[in-house]
């Protein structure tokens, strides 16, 4: 059987970057599940977990990592690989992968090596050309596809006929037969036990809030929503699979039981549009007398979440609920295919933070086509989230991802996006201190200007009107935990620049 080595990178960011999320790298452990399946060995190199308080610069001027350097990683790869598979899920990553791909062709020159990812697919037909010989891009789900690649290579056999792969021959691009959607039902679970989870409990920047020793899971995979902004569905389609919800309750059992897990992170696109799967979900939870809590951190729609599901929610675990209304003009919701009315919107804030979960919204600004009236009605409508309870607000200003509608659209229209694809500019939706934009009506620092001073008066009205709230932040600051995002965030931007300030002090001398 073939030795199949499985990088997750480490994590790339700028250090004014208010938000920087260390997520446990559950896509490789999935793939990892399913190659021991087959027989494979297999090793994964976690860019993030196996360095958490390492940081470091880029070649690329205010653009730090987080984790493994790439030498290191180039030394934890060994010396007999058969197979080398990288996960690019997220566009930022991608100038700083294109160099770690270069340096492991140039250290293994003949080891095939397979990328895959949101990022990768979105993009495969331009980013293969940047790629080394033996170097291949497979399309959506991977866990077959890596499966049927790492047989081919074993068996000497021809690449080109795996299902899912792009590639370069002959100088030109070429797209062997269309892969399946994975079926999640038949996965195995994520091979945790090839990676130290340890580094990612307690008080870290992961995709919730922390509360205790947290891990991160899946109940289904995909959307069957049309965002234009959204670049999934190319990785994903229109469809969305759900386990069985004994089985992912039977997950949770075995975590709680061999990593005395207490509180779970799903990562589902949108969990919630299924009101049976989710009630129950709660009733399994609650018959089973499993006491977790568990949280939705990713922005899930709202169109089945009434208050008596909420309450079930709560009553079952549920803590922490990340909501993503996007904006509050009616006319860019529209435009962005994410109708939304406005006031249930506002009453299902209320009912959450009632039942006792915490809620946070995201929010988009800077949409090509939006002006100034669209985001003056974002920042009214921020306001009413504050005052109706929300705890948290995250507002990004919009980067234009490979592969949505509105991406597809730019192009066609000639904008250059190259500067987005091929460049850092993509980080900057999260750094308060960039001025890349998309945006044709509204200057890029007057949305940096709404973004910042949203946010502010956002936090501002809502310790005004829930004073408790600071005192919450003191005590959870001193325990080392969160309720919040907020709370998280803020310890989190401190920690990196601490780590980045001590990294240097370390370089100059």
């Amino acid at each position: 059987m073939a030795h199949v080595v499985l990088i997750r990178p480490p994590i790339y960011f700028r250090l004014s970057s208010y938000s920087v999320v260390l997520s446990m790298p559950i896509a490789v452990a999935y793939l990892a599940a399913n190659l021991r399946r087959f027989g494979h060995t297999v090793d994964i190199i976690d860019g993030i977990g196996e360095a958490i308080d390492q940081v470091g610069q880029t070649e690329i001027p205010k653009v730090f990592f987080r984790g493994l350097s790439h030498q290191q990683i180039l030394e934890r790869i060994g010396d007999n690989p058969d197979v080398i598979g990288i996960s690019a899920m997220f566009t930022a990553d991608w100038p700083q992968l294109t160099r770690l791909v270069w340096q492991i062709r140039q250290k293994y020159p003949a080891v095939p090596v397979l990328i895959g990812g949101e990022h990768a697919t979105a993009t495969a037909d331009k980013i293969v050309g940047q790629l080394p010989k033996n170097t291949f891009i497979a399309l959506g789900e991977g866990e077959q596809t890596i499966v049927d690649f790492t047989k081919a290579v074993e068996s000497n056999g021809s690449l080109s006929t795996v299902p899912g792969l792009v590639f370069l021959q002959d100088g030109e691009v070429r797209y062997s037969p269309q892969p399946q959607r994975a079926k999640i039902r038949e996965l195995p679970w994520p091979a945790w036990d090839l990676v130290d989870l340890e580094p990612y409990m307690g008080d870290r920047d992961g995709y919730g809030v922390a509360r205790g020793r947290s891990i991160a899971i899946l109940a289904s995979r995909g959307c069957s929503k049309k965002c234009r902004f959204c670049s999934s569905a190319r990785f994903w389609k229109y469809h969305q699979e759900f386990r069985d919800p004994d089985d992912v309750v039977d997950e949770i059992i075995h975590y709680v039981q061999a990593y005395q897990i207490v509180d779970f992170h799903f990562i589902d696109l949108n969990l919630v549009v299924r009101p049976k799967w989710v009630k129950d979900f709660c009733n399994l939870l609650i018959d089973r007398n499993v006491n977790v809590t568990w949280q939705l951190p990713t922005g899930v729609r709202t169109e089945v979440l009434s208050k008596e599901l909420l309450e079930l929610m709560h009553a079952a675990g549920c803590r922490n609920l990340t909501l993503s209304p996007e904006s509050g003009s009616w006319r860019t919701l529209l435009s962005i295919k994410k109708p939304l009315d406005i006031e249930k919107f506002l009453d299902l804030v209320r009912n959450a933070t009632q039942v006792g979960i915490h809620v946070k919204c995201n929010i988009i600004v800077g949409f090509p086509d939006e002006n100034w009236a669209d985001i003056l009605q974002t920042i009214k409508f921020t306001m009413r989230l504050a005052l109706a309870g929300a705890d948290d607000v995250g507002i990004f200003v919009y980067a234009p991802l490979p592969g949505s509608d509105i991406y597809k659209e730019l192009e066609k229209m000639g904008m250059v996006l190259s500067e987005w694809d091929d460049s850092d500019n993509i980080l900057a939706y999260m750094d308060v201190t960039s001025l890349a934009s998309a945006s044709m009506n509204v200057d890029a620092k007057y949305l940096r200007l709404a973004q910042v001073g949203t946010m502010a008066a956002f936090y501002q009205l809502g310790f005004a009107t829930h004073p408790w709230r600071m005192a919450r932040f003191v005590k959870n600051a001193i325990l080392k935990r969160s309720d919040t995002v907020f709370e998280q965030r803020v310890l989190g931007w401190l920690r990196r620049v601490w780590l980045a300030s001590s990294r240097s002090l370390l370089l100059r001398h």
